[in-house]
Formats: structure tokens, sequence, C-alpha cells
């Protein structure tokens, strides 16, 4: 009887301190310190934080983070609702329709309720992520106050159109922006789909110090930009676009990023010694060859280049990239006529490790003969080619680079579309991917040496 005493008492005991253990300590933190931690979170994650208590109901409201609006879900849906009716519904148009308008409406009055019970005075930073054209100008507009004045730090407006993608885009609010006090605080800036001018661009890298990223892409007015000393810490910069007047950077000492989508002779460079990753595309890439000897970027360790076949023909001009780690070449056209030139480029690589291509003909290759030669790429280790099609081109690219790769560790072979030409004039060309799925097998299972790691997709 006693023994059966002394073990009900240790276990009270136990019980007594299991409670202690599990009290609810977290909510009798002070609320600074509270808000603190609900900043770190998502802002979703910070809200869902209101069940725990009737002390969580208002602390997210006050959260000092980032206000990310992203509706990522309903995009997806629609993307694949433009892919299924533009696949087996070509000779209609695809329409936006009631449904499409209505989801723009609950997603604006999401964001417009949100910022409306914010009361924190600060935040780090505002994005927003969905398709919106300039019908939600005021809205939007008032977005972008409402992020300056709470002194965000990134700001970034990501507004992709999937339904008439060049009409209606919306203009950002260049005169309430220009000359607004807390302006100088920005260090990051995105803007996709949304029309922004030179004038804006060049007030926004002579008045913001602190600026380190700035993207922009989809502009349809003319853009231009100087880009010098008055912007020391930008490290990242993006132009996609196709009506660029003029971007000129000069002694851009911090410069470590560019990627540059636009027209011919629209880039003039001067100076940007730590320049280490650059992707080019559009006309801006004819006679790229020539460009790249005029800038000196023998120190670049990754390339990019989106371009037309045609500039197969300049692989021999190529200056020689001493430092260059990582290629990555998306070629596309009617005829794959001179696309063994690579190995003249390949060659001007001496330290390239990397390797990804992509090859997109409008129409199939045809039977050229192709005069074998030895090009050793004694540092590449990885290689992937995507938009495999089995066709002879392919399969000639693939066994010249598994024989004159010593040091091959891994390749990858996809068979899979091309995301950005699905429904288009170049999706019925595809060939089937089981068949060439069984072409990469083949390939592979006879060419690489033992131990070389490979995946096909």
């Amino acid at each position: 009887m006693g023994k059966s005493l002394q073990l009900t008492t240790k276990l009270r005991k136990c019980s007594t301190s299991r409670n202690i253990l599990l009290a609810d300590r977290i909510s009798g933190l002070p609320d600074d310190i509270l808000i603190a931690i609900l900043s770190h979170l998502t802002m979703k994650e910070a809200a869902s934080t209101t069940v725990l208590s009737h002390r969580w109901d208002d602390l997210w409201m006050h959260t000092t983070g980032c206000l990310d609006f992203d509706d990522s879900r309903t995009l997806t849906f629609w993307t694949l609702k433009l892919y299924i009716e533009s696949r087996f519904r070509k000779p209609d148009p695809v329409e936006e329709g009631p449904l499409v308008e209505a989801d723009r409406v609950l997603f604006v009055g999401w964001v417009n309720r949100i910022l409306k019970s914010h009361k924190g005075a600060t935040i780090d930073g505002f994005r927003v992520h969905f398709d919106l054209d300039s019908s939600f100008r005021s809205d939007i507009d008032s977005w972008i106050n409402f992020a300056l004045q709470k002194r965000a730090r990134r700001l970034e407006l990501d507004l992709d159109r999937l339904f008439k993608p060049w009409e209606g885009i919306y203009p950002f609010p260049e005169k309430s922006v220009i000359g607004h006090p807390t302006i100088n605080s920005l260090t990051h800036l995105k803007l996709n789909y949304v029309n922004v001018t030179r004038e804006l661009l060049e007030y926004i890298l002579s008045n913001c110090p602190f600026l380190e990223f700035l993207c922009v892409r989809c502009s349809r007015s003319p853009v231009g930009a100087k880009v010098d000393a008055a912007s020391p810490k930008l490290h990242y910069l993006e132009i996609s676009c196709l009506n660029v007047e003029c971007l000129e950077i000069s002694s851009a000492i911090n410069l470590r990023t560019l990627k540059f989508f636009g027209p011919e002779a629209s880039l003039c460079f001067k100076n940007a010694p730590n320049l280490i990753d650059v992707s080019f595309g559009g006309s801006y890439c004819k006679d790229i060859a020539q460009k790249l000897h005029g800038h000196s970027f023998s120190q670049i360790e990754k390339l990019k280049l989106n371009m037309s076949c045609y500039i197969f023909e300049t692989y021999d001009r190529f200056p020689i990239l001493k430092n260059l780690k990582q290629l990555e070449l998306v070629v596309k056209g009617w005829d794959p006529h001179g696309v063994l030139h690579y190995a003249t480029l390949l060659e001007k690589c001496p330290m390239l490790y990397r390797l990804w291509v992509q090859f997109n003909w409008l129409e199939d290759p045809k039977e050229i003969e192709i005069q074998e030669r030895e090009c050793r790429l004694e540092c590449l280790k990885f290689i992937e080619m995507s938009a495999f099609r089995g066709s002879r081109t392919d399969l000639e690219l693939a066994t010249f680079l598994i024989k004159n790769s010593p040091c091959l560790e891994k390749i990858i072979i996809d068979t899979r579309d091309p995301p950005s030409y699905s429904g288009t004039l170049w999706e019925p060309l595809q060939k089937d991917s089981l068949a060439a799925q069984e072409s990469a097998t083949q390939l592979l299972s006879t060419k690489l040496s033992p131990g070389v790691e490979y995946l096909i997709l």
C-alpha cells in the first residue's frame, strides 16, 4: 500500500512538471518581441497565428516583414486553361471570360483589405504577383503609395499578362513617385508588365543610393537608362524589353549580374570590372561575337545566349573567355545549317565546367554533312540537353560532347517540350517523347564511359 502511494505521488509530480513545460510562455512575451517574430514569417503564416488565442488576434497586422500577395494557384489554373484551349480549339480565339475578371476583382479586394488593416509603421517589402491591367490603375497606384509610405526597401510588381499581354499594361505612377521623400529607401525594384519611362529609371538610379537589384521586363514604353557611379551598390541589372532606346553602363564597379534582352545596338558598355554573370537575348545577339570583343568580357564566369541559328556563323570570331565556367545556349530557327560551329565556341572556353543547350527548330533538320573535329573539353563535368527530339542534329551534338569530355560526371537529356513553345508553331514538330527517350537511352548506353551518371526525362 505504501509503495502504491509513493508511485501515485511521483506520477503527480511528473504531471505537474509536464504541465509547466507545456505552458504557453510565448504568448506572455511583450508585443514588440512577438511582432518581431511574426515579421520573419510569410504574411499567410503570420495571419494564421490568430487561431492560437485571442492574444494573437491583431499582432500580425503590425508585422514589419514583407507583404507578399501571390495567387500562383489561380495563375496556374489559367495557364492550363490557355494551353488546353490553344491545343484543342485553335480556330477560336482564347477569351478572358467573366470568371477571369471576377478572379481579378477578388484578388484586388484581398490586397485592399489587408492594406487597410495593416497597422505597422514600416514594412521590409511589398510584392504583388497576379494578372492585372491598367483597369485597376487606381488600386495599384494606392498600393505603391502604401509601400513608399511604409518605407519598403523591396518593391515588386509582377503583373503577369496571360491574356492579350500587350494591351492595357499598367503605367508606373511617375509623377507621384518622383520626388517622394522615401524613394531613396529602395534596395530592390522589380517591374514586370509595367510601363516605365527612361526618365523614371534614370531618376531611380540617381536617387536610390542603396539600390542593389533592378529588373524591368515587358515595358512597352521606350526604356533607357544610364548606370554609373550614382548607383554604387547596384549588383543586379535586368532589362528585358523590346523598346529599349539606349542602356549605357559606365563605372558600374559593383555590377555582377547583367541580363539584357532587347534590340540591336541599344547597349553601350564601358566599364564593369566585377561583372561575372551575363545573359543576352533578342536581336542584340546579332554579331554578339564582335560585341563581346568590344566590351572585354574576359572576366565573366557565366554566359547565357538566347538567339537565332544564324549566330552560329560568328562563333569563330568569339573572344577567348578564359574564366567562363557555365554556358547556356537557347537557339531557335528554321534550319540548323552550321549548327556544329558550336565546337568553335567551346574551344574559346577552356575552363568550361557546366553546359546547358536547347535547340528549337521550326522544321525538321535536313540531312547535312557534318565534319567531325577534335575539341578537348578537359574541364566539362555537367551537360544538360533540353528539348531533345532524337533528331540527327541532337544525336550528333550529344555524341560530340560525350566524346570530347574526358572528365564528364553527369549528363541530363530532357525530351519534354519547352514550356514557352507549347501551343505555338513549334509544338507540332516536337517528336514523340517516348521515341526521343529511346534514342537517348540507346545513345548513352553505347557512348558513355563507365561511372558517368545520366538522367533521361
